[in-house]
């Protein structure tokens, strides 16, 4: 049986909640992406660990905070509400304590509050009641999805105020709002306070300010050893360029048409290759677990076969990607932005591999850059990467795009018509060649990786168990790095009792990328 995210939120609540924190209260804050699915198990899970919770989308079970109203709450309340526009409070408000709890309500009667209007007013009388007082753990549950954009940082920002200013008369009281949302680690991962939890469908993702700070300083403590930076899809997402499964789809529509979801498309596929008779090595195991692992790269292989001699521009998924990836060149994000202070900082040491198809690194880099991304060109640049990597610091900074260039459709997974589907020679020479000159073990960066290559995959699995010093950059991981890490490095790091949590930084690509050249700067 499988525990419910929800039961595992509670567990982790009670844990924060024993801890010694000095006799100081403490705010805990959560994204919930399925809170409805888990609220009655969140109410009676903090009603048996001697708290309460206040479900703000509560209709007819809703039920009033106790009293009496605590004046410096209030106060600080009307201080937060007093930097809101008329669009968000559109009269002033007032608060009031009965036999039944405390209330807060528009001052102006002839109003009727809108529903996302309700919840900032029940917010505000949980806040100012005895509450906080009375329970020594009080979570606020609120579902935003139907509330503007407005309203929705206003409840942020009233529901995660500093405890140290709340006047609570309890020194051991831990405060946790749950924000019941689609989660945006752009947007989210930069709020403040940082968001603690992060609750999805099938797991709770524990975040920590703290150790963020430590594992980034880490990574740029190098000394005189090189830095790969190996990027996945979600290195370029923030740019506008859809993540590889939403291609894939895309790509699967000629061959098996429309179907009810992804699953359920790569399962046909599977008929289809089947069919076809045009299996790789290992494909046909599991129709299941081939369908959850299809990557675009795979579909592409198909897509290339059927188009034969013509361009590959002809295929629609191609000029969709081609389209993408041109509009994209008009964002400079964060993580972009911070390539560029990176590759000026670490000249000799920075290394950046990807494989992705856009043209977002090398475009107005800022520094001479070396962009590989041909077999030929590989092949030709050995000795120049040899060079590089040996701390030539007045080489160019070398861009290796192992699965090619949108800007050349034609080197699109260069080793298509191969058997295999594995790495071109040249490729693996070159990655081979990083390693040996480097020594072991190279600092090395998966960003926004899936993980689900089989190509890189496949030529991990031929490393010694310490060439590389990884970390993983993944702002939602999930099942596939939980695959991946099972089935390739746990075994070999059995023995130093290391889990995929000591080198996982759970943020996103642009952030990692920020505070990173932020790190590097300082040293």
């Amino acid at each position: 049986m499988i525990n419910p995210p929800g039961l595992k939120l509670l567990e982790m609540l009670v844990e924060e909640h024993r801890r010694d924190r000095g006799g100081r209260p403490v705010l805990v804050p959560c994204l919930h992406e399925e809170l409805d699915n888990d609220i009655e198990l969140l109410a009676a899970g903090t009603r048996r660990c001697g708290g309460a919770l206040f479900f703000l989308n509560a209709d007819d079970e809703w039920e009033d905070p106790p009293g009496p109203i605590v004046q410096d709450r209030w106060s600080l309340l009307q201080g937060i509400f007093s930097t809101t526009a008329d669009i968000v409070l559109p009269s002033e408000i007032k608060i009031e304590a009965t036999t039944e709890g405390v209330t807060v309500s528009l001052a102006d009667e002839s109003l009727t509050p809108e529903p996302s209007l309700v919840l900032i007013l029940r917010a505000a009388a949980v806040i100012a009641s005895s509450a906080y007082d009375q329970f020594d753990m009080v979570a606020t549950a609120v579902t935003v999805a139907s509330i503007d954009a407005e309203r929705r940082e206003l409840l942020w920002r009233m529901l995660t105020v500093d405890p140290a200013d709340l006047n609570i008369s309890g020194s051991q009281t831990t405060l946790v709002p749950i924000i019941g949302a689609r989660v945006d680690p752009q947007v989210d991962y930069r709020r403040r306070p940082d968001v603690r939890y992060v609750v999805r469908w099938d797991r709770v993702i524990r975040r920590s300010a703290h150790g963020l700070r430590r594992s980034i300083e880490t990574i740029a403590d190098l000394g005189d050893r090189p830095l790969v930076l190996f990027l996945g899809a979600g290195a370029s997402a923030s740019a506008g360029i859809r993540l590889g499964n939403a291609y894939r789809d895309l790509a699967l529509d000629p061959f098996v048409g429309r179907h009810s979801d992804s699953q359920a498309a790569g399962e046909a596929f599977f008929d289809f290759l089947h069919e076809r008779q045009h299996f790789l090595p290992g494909e046909t195991e599991s129709r299941t677990a081939f369908a959850a692992d299809l990557t675009l790269e795979r579909v592409l292989r198909e897509t290339f076969i059927d188009l034969g001699f013509r361009p590959r521009t002809d295929s629609p998924v191609i000029q969709e990607l081609i389209n993408d990836c041109a509009n994209a060149l008009g964002f400079v994000r964060l993580g972009r932005a911070a390539i560029r202070e990176l590759a000026r900082m670490l000249r000799g040491r920075l290394i950046i591999i990807t494989v992705n198809f856009d043209e977002l690194i090398e475009t107005d880099l800022g520094v001479d850059s070396v962009v590989l991304y041909t077999p030929e060109q590989f092949e030709a640049s050995l000795g120049y990467l040899k060079e590089y990597v040996g701390g030539d610091a007045s080489k160019p900074v070398p861009v290796l795009k192992i699965h090619g260039s949108i800007s050349n459709p034609s080197s699109l997974i260069a080793t298509i018509d191969t058997t295999s589907a594995g790495l071109h020679d040249s490729v693996r020479a070159a990655l081979n060649a990083i390693l040996e000159v480097a020594g072991s073990p190279v600092r090395w960066v998966w960003i926004g990786c899936s993980m689900r290559d089989r190509d890189v995959n496949a030529w991990l699995g031929g490393l010694s168990a310490d060439a590389l010093d990884e970390w993983w950059v993944d702002p939602l991981p999930g099942q596939p790095l939980d695959e991946f890490f099972a089935r390739q490095r746990a075994p070999r790091w059995a023995k130093t009792g290391q889990q995929l949590a000591d080198r996982l930084v759970v943020d996103s690509a642009d952030g990692f990328l920020h505070a990173l050249a932020e790190v590097v700067s300082r040293l």
